[in-house]
């Protein structure tokens, strides 16, 4: 396991086996046909490819265990006072330091007095503003410079309707004091003009700040990943570790420069690259391009796009497993690019602490595959311009922030994304299926629906309006939930009520199955049955009307054993809701 170089203003013998005779060039160093298993590429900070008239197409393989590692030169920990507010998304006013996409997004911060890590995904710009009329601002609008072609979205506003402060992502332009303000939309009429000169001075953080509010609190940028394991090979050339180290800390770039040339990934196998910055490639297959591989990282990493393409694109990539963490995913505006995220044929792929916007046709886009989501933010810091997730098979998520989901019409009948803690809300969780949506909704004595005496706090809320040509045969049905009992050997029934709005079913459109062992030897030879409901429903009388149920009865396990209850769904109705209430009556 060896350690290789790779600094384009070096000046030695480009052997790169050391500091001083690093690489020169990208594209011979990730080429270069002399790794083994468990060596490590370092990537001087103030390295750049561009010009490029190829493909950069890595071929040596690493292992499962010794994956061949690709590191931009780890930064050290920064610290500097900023203002923390409960339930809001932006650290304010952030001193000591200037806040910097190159030099921060996707990098943890954390507030010193709550030593808690969050996600830096974007730069939050400053604008103050006065003098327009009665109407304020609020989070989440989308604004515009009336006096030149710039874009913002709001995150925080502090202020009221006479003066104060926008903290914004910054779409295109710039703002300058005196400029008009405008929402998104409205035309020539002036909203606000903009006070003083904006600025850079705060960060948006992956999520709402749970810690108690502190203005001027202490805080740290943490370390990139691999910072500890850079100090021992800098014990042993600390000459040049210091020039390294004395580096800025934006990440190494591989531009394409919208040429048709990409990172080719469909070769190598066990690969995982940090702290790069991979920028745009007009390129129809990404500017990273991942083939079949069997394992494949990115971690700490910017993408940038530019073009019309994609910044991930998994061509044909079966057999594969991608992992991405704490990564970045921008476009240059929203009236560009095709997803952000073109998923094509991988067996898994994982993405976990990342946020993706401003891109012109969506987010994640997974066609053929199995996704799994976690703490991602997607066309939050900014909009992306078409749906942020969009599948053909299974994608499964928790702590999802995003807006639009959408089933492809061509999509398996079992095409279904599942978010658990949608939007960030804790215990908010949802459903895409083919043919409509399956949402938790919270019931209240005077809701509509009205809670059932002795009924749950929540509902299961189904949509079936998606298209009348998905109501499935009863072998394709999309599964609603699934409930399990520890049940004895006595005959019980098991039922759930519904209220069905404006909207009726049959009995092979919504029902209930039990299985459950009714028959048992021992644990080598037993025996399981299958029982089904039969109810049928007619739409509700009014919102406090729950006499419809669905249920299976005579359910009689041969032994002490686990009784399963799954419901399914397989209907179309253009404008109604199936209300379900999860809280089983058991007889």
């Amino acid at each position: 396991m060896a350690n290789w170089y790779l600094d384009t203003g070096a000046g030695g013998d480009t052997s790169g086996d050391t500091m001083i005779n690093a690489f020169q060039d990208f594209k011979v160093a990730l080429e270069f046909t002399g790794y083994d298993p468990g060596d490590i590429l370092w990537v001087r900070r103030r390295s750049l490819f561009d010009g490029a008239s190829s493909n950069i197409a890595p071929t040596d393989d690493g292992t499962l265990k010794d994956p061949i590692r690709v590191i931009g030169w780890p930064r050290f920990g920064d610290t500097g006072v900023g203002s923390f507010f409960q339930g809001n998304n932006v650290v304010t006013n952030v001193n000591d330091i200037t806040p910097y996409f190159y030099h921060h997004a996707g990098r943890y911060i954390k507030n010193v007095t709550n030593d808690r890590n969050y996600l830096i995904t974007a730069i939050a710009t400053r604008i103050g503003y006065d003098g327009g009329d009665s109407r304020i601002f609020s989070d989440g609008d989308m604004i515009k410079n009336g006096d030149s072609d710039a874009y913002a979205k709001i995150h925080y506003v502090d202020g009221d309707s006479s003066s104060g402060d926008l903290w914004v992502v910054m779409q295109t332009g710039a703002f300058a004091d005196g400029d008009s303000i405008h929402y998104h939309g409205t035309g020539d009429s002036v909203i606000w003009l903009v006070n003083g000169t904006p600025g850079d001075s705060g960060f948006i953080i992956d999520r709402k700040y749970a810690g108690d509010s502190e203005v001027d609190g202490a805080f740290e940028v943490l370390e990139d990943e691999d910072y500890t394991l850079s100090r021992t090979v800098y014990a042993g050339d600390s000459e040049f570790g210091d020039s390294w180290d004395s580096d800025g800390d934006s990440l190494p770039i591989i531009d394409f420069e919208d040429t048709n040339y990409k990172l080719d990934l469909t070769g190598p196998t066990y690969l995982t690259w940090n702290n790069l910055n991979f920028r745009g490639s007009s390129n129809s297959l990404g500017t990273v391009t991942v083939g079949p591989v069997r394992a494949l990282s990115f971690i700490g990493c910017i993408f940038e796009q530019t073009s019309t393409q994609e910044s991930i694109y998994f061509n044909d990539a079966g057999g594969a497993f991608t992992y991405i963490k704490q990564c970045i995913f921008r476009g240059t505006n929203v009236d560009v690019g095709t997803a952000q995220i073109g998923i094509n044929g991988i067996d898994f792929f994982k993405l976990i602490d990342s946020a993706i916007y401003n891109y012109g046709g969506g987010g994640v886009n997974s066609q053929f595959s199995s996704v799994y989501l976690e703490n991602v933010n997607i066309g939050i810091e900014l909009p992306n311009g078409s749906s942020d997730i969009t599948t053909s098979r299974s994608l499964q998520g928790r702590n999802i922030d995003c807006n639009t989901v959408s089933i492809n019409s061509n999509a398996s009948p079992l095409g279904v994304v599942c978010i658990e803690n949608y939007q960030k809300l804790l215990g908010q969780h949802k459903t895409w299926y083919c043919n409509g949506e399956i949402t938790k909704t919270d019931v209240s004595v005077s809701g509509d629906p009205q809670k059932r005496v002795g009924g749950a706090n929540s509902l299961i809320a189904i949509t079936a309006d998606g298209n009348a040509n998905r109501e499935a045969i009863t072998d394709w049905a999309n599964m609603v939930f699934e409930h399990e009992f520890l049940a004895n050997t006595t005959s019980k029934s098991y039922r759930y009520y519904v209220q069905p709005k404006d909207v009726s079913y049959t009995t092979n459109q919504l029902w209930l199955e039990a299985e459950y062992i009714d028959e048992y030897g021992d644990s080598t030879y037993y025996h399981s049955v299958k029982t089904v409901s039969d109810e049928t429903g007619d739409t509700r009388g009014d919102t406090t009307d729950w006499s419809g149920y669905i249920e299976v009865t005579g359910v009689q396990p041969a032994i002490l054993s686990t009784v399963k209850i799954k419901c399914y769904i397989s209907h179309y109705d253009a404008d109604g809701i199936i209300y379900i209430d999860p809280q089983p009556v058991i007889y």
